[in-house]
């Protein structure tokens, strides 16, 4: 619809088709055969449910395939928030508002726990235009405090997907070749308000190298979806609250980069400091210079002898990326993935590795690592190939 010279994108309908090039099925869902997802579920004698080896050996080819792509350790991500009127809307609990912004905070701290080196910044939508509201920062207890100021805010307008594409492609000029570009749009309306063709904005995006997905709410939108296929993005709509937090959660872990197309064999040299903290009397320290704030401890950058606070960070007078070594290590895990656990075969009974509990073979599943030979729980295997990303056994 045409009003003025303003555009309106509406949901396509026929976006509800599965095509080959998608999900390498043609027809509808319910043109396919019935999926029958009880079978993989299995009681033990007792009555608990227990994972069915279907569901595990899935799990495990998911992690290898995780070995043969190539990720990105240092990530420029734009988080962009959808605050029009279909923010408001309460179809979800308690508003699609709220959940945006609890889910947002969570995934903040789990963003900068496993990517230390990368940096964040947010875009707000509304009222047909785009707002940015922090440029890339790598400090979390900043952005969450910009995401606890909005819980007051109410949405209002039409979001603009155009105006927020040249948003963010202006604040990546700066960002340096050997880092990916990513922007993640949080939508919770059916339309967008642009003064030109989204179009014409998505081609400069591929261009740039920006890799663009989207989580929706309600219904997906055709333009969205050619967003997110043209960047090498992904595109989700949420069921429901957890789907939500998983979607979103899932952009923790760095995707497959568009920004390494044609570079495989190209490697590029970053130039870090790694400073020692430092105790001497009260100086000024760059990252608190505007409240004048001195401290006694710090880590001084190798090349020009600023002080910081924490790390890591981008010394702003020689633009020197200043990290500590865990940092590094918590940046690389993604691109050497832990490997499966495999099924026990004996006969048991086992005791876990990691938390000392007893495992019956018979009634639960017990995994061995093929590295050390120990055994995990179910609950354990999780924890290590989510949070630890090493083996204790190994290490």
């Amino acid at each position: 619809f045409f009003f003025g010279s303003h555009v309106h994108v509406t949901c396509d309908m026929a976006s509800r088709k599965r095509t080959r090039d998608e999900d390498g099925v043609d027809g509808y869902a319910w043109e396919g055969e019935m999926e029958r997802p009880w079978e993989n579920i299995e009681e033990d004698d007792r009555g608990h449910l227990k994972t069915h080896k279907a569901l595990q050996d899935r799990r495990h080819a998911d992690a290898e395939d995780e070995r043969v792509v190539r990720r990105g350790v240092i990530r420029y991500i734009y988080v962009v928030l959808d605050f029009s009127e279909g923010s408001q809307e309460k179809d979800v609990h308690p508003s699609r508002h709220a959940l945006m912004l609890e889910t947002l905070y969570d995934f903040i701290h789990d963003f900068f726990d496993q990517n230390p080196l990368s940096q964040m910044g947010l875009i707000l939508t509304r009222d047909s235009a785009a707002e940015k509201l922090a440029p890339f920062l790598s400090d979390p207890a900043a952005l969450q405090n910009i995401v606890e100021e909005l819980y007051l805010g109410q949405g209002s307008g039409s979001p603009s997907i155009e105006n927020t594409l040249r948003r963010a492609m202006s604040a990546y000029e700066d960002v340096p070749g050997y880092a990916t570009r990513e922007l993640l749009l949080l939508y919770n309306s059916l339309h967008s308000c642009d003064p030109g063709h989204v179009n014409e904005a998505i081609q400069e995006c591929v261009k740039h190298r920006i890799q663009c997905s989207v989580i929706g709410i309600g219904a997906e939108l055709h333009i969205l979806r050619q967003l997110a296929k043209d960047t090498h993005g992904t595109y989700g709509v949420c069921v429901n609250e957890q789907h939500y937090r998983d979607l979103l959660l899932g952009h923790v872990t760095p995707s497959p980069s568009p920004a390494f197309a044609g570079q495989e064999d190209r490697a590029e040299l970053i130039l870090m400091g790694f400073p020692q903290r430092l105790r001497s009397r009260k100086t000024l320290c760059f990252c608190h210079r505007k409240e004048k704030r001195q401290t006694t401890e710090g880590y001084v950058c190798p090349r020009c002898k600023a002080k910081y606070c924490s790390l890591p960070t981008v010394c702003s007078v020689c633009s020197l990326t200043l990290v500590s070594s865990p940092h590094l290590a918590r940046s690389y895990h993604h691109l050497f993935p832990l490997s499966g656990f495999e099924e026990t075969k004996g006969e048991g009974p086992f005791r876990c590795f990691g938390c000392g509990k007893d495992i019956a073979a018979k009634e639960d599943l017990a995994l061995q690592c093929p590295e050390c030979q120990r055994v995990f729980c179910l609950q354990c295997d999780a924890f290590i190939h989510k949070a630890l990303h090493n083996c204790p056994g190994c290490v």
